[in-house]
């Protein structure tokens, strides 16, 4: 699990959002401005208010499970279209293109409503949020 630092900017009862400042991994890379800081919604488990500075960690868990479902399935799913909608044009005696493009394309595009499905899904779990440990001094 990675833990980071940022500034509570609100609270809402069981949630918080906090800007993010920048791990350690960050310090050196210069690829985004620290100002641009990210706002992350998390578990607000310990009661932390507006301006004070708090620990939380992200399950790495979640980040792995995010990048396979936003980047492998789309991609799995074109693939298996073109397959299947070669295997549809050959059965019903279309042209081969014309089926392998259209099993893709209706793949893909059902890849891309499933993650958007999911994404809302997970969004209203506070379960999946990263979590407030504790409030640095």
């Amino acid at each position: 699990m990675k833990t980071s630092v940022g500034t509570v900017i609100e609270t809402d009862g069981k949630t918080a959002t906090v800007k993010a400042g920048r791990h350690t991994e960050c310090e050196s890379c210069g690829a985004c401005s620290g100002n641009n800081a990210p706002l992350v919604t998390v578990r607000n488990t310990i009661g932390a208010r507006i301006g004070q500075r708090v620990e939380f960690e992200v399950q790495e868990e979640s980040s792995l499970k995010g990048a396979f479902l936003i980047f492998v399935l789309p991609l799995a799913a074109a693939f298996l279209g073109v397959w299947l909608g070669g295997l549809a044009a050959a059965a019903l005696g279309w042209k081969m293109l014309i089926g392998n493009i259209a099993g893709g394309a209706v793949l893909f595009c059902l890849s891309i409503v499933a993650i958007r499905v999911s994404e809302k899904k997970i969004s209203r779990s506070l379960s999946s949020l990263p979590a407030i440990l504790k409030i640095v001094k």
